[in-house]
């Protein structure tokens, strides 16, 4: 009995669904869910290796290989935790480094500055 499978697919079915109905409603819930969205893409993960570990396919009986519907539940997952994390993530680093390189260029031209003041008073 494929439960652990049918759980994974029922955990991206369930934020695929939740997503979709935010997106066609254009609720402000969006980024909220999009927030949540590597819980989910771990718990589906997690489900799809223990359905892996304990080989119980669940689209055997259509004809589908189990390798095929692994790889398939895996390539989903990861591309649910990169939209929902990894790519937030670069975003925050890459403004982040924005933000303190500025910082660095007003400290520079500070530096510069209070030698040109200290240059003109010893002078």
């Amino acid at each position: 009995m494929a439960i652990f499978l049918t759980l994974c697919w029922a955990t991206l079915a369930i934020y695929g669904g939740a997503l979709f109905g935010a997106y066609i409603l254009k609720s402000r819930s969006l980024s909220k869910l999009k927030e949540m969205g590597a819980p989910f893409a771990l718990v589906s993960i997690s489900f799809l290796i223990i359905g892996i570990v304990t080989n119980d396919p669940l689209f055997a009986p259509l004809g589908v290989q189990p390798e095929y519907e692994w790889l398939a539940g895996l390539l989903s997952s990861f591309y649910l935790l990169y939209q929902t994390y990894l790519k937030p993530l670069k975003e925050r680093v890459i403004r982040t480094e924005t933000d303190v390189s500025a910082i660095k260029a007003d400290v520079r031209s500070l530096k510069t500055d209070m030698a040109l003041i200290k240059e003109r008073i010893l002078s």
